[in-house]
């Protein structure tokens, strides 16, 4: 996994960062089966709103996600909990041809190194859907732990579908060797 590493970048994102393509992965009812975003329509002027609104917000940062300098996806570490030292990370690689190549893996890695030396949290969590196999496996891979199970708590298609909470303590990072 090492090997593409090197072409891995995660920043904080910037106003500038907003495009198209950002859009049309909002768009994209594949992308994004498993998030709520789905049920919504985005634009150009809806995303960059959302962005200012976020960067204003002192609870939350969103990083992008680049390979080979090209802005591939997006990792958020939300409801931050400064006094507990805790928040949830949600994330999406919007390019399809991107999937698969352990990309969320890595940048989840690099983001949980920000979440844990940078603002000191002590814990991360994240929630899937019960049956986003590809999101748990990411999760696992970062030495998440499955904690807790809600069962029937989205709409998915025509069915409901339980929500996996996973969690990982400071105490039980690694962070990959480059």
């Amino acid at each position: 996994m090492s090997e593409i590493f090197k072409f891995i970048k995660i920043r904080k994102i910037k106003l500038s960062d907003v495009s198209k393509n950002w859009v049309n992965w909002l768009n994209d009812r594949e992308v994004n089966r498993f998030s709520q975003q789905k049920n919504k329509k985005h634009s150009l002027k809806s995303q960059k709103e959302f962005i200012k609104r976020k960067l204003k917000d002192g609870s939350s940062v969103i990083y992008g996600v680049f390979y080979n300098k090209a802005h591939i996806g997006n990792i958020e570490l939300g409801m931050i909990d400064f006094i507990n030292k805790n928040c949830e990370v949600s994330y999406v690689i919007g390019e399809k041809a991107y999937w698969g190549k352990n990309i969320a893996t890595i940048s989840i890695n690099l983001v949980l190194d920000k979440a844990f030396k940078e603002y000191k949290l002590k814990k991360i969590y994240a929630g899937t859907y019960s049956n986003n196999i590809s999101s748990q496996r990411v999760l696992l891979k970062n030495n998440f732990i499955k904690e807790g199970e809600l069962s029937n708590f989205y709409q998915y298609n025509s069915f409901r579908v339980s929500k996996i909470i996973f969690g990982l303590e400071k105490k039980k990072y690694k962070k990959y060797l480059v």
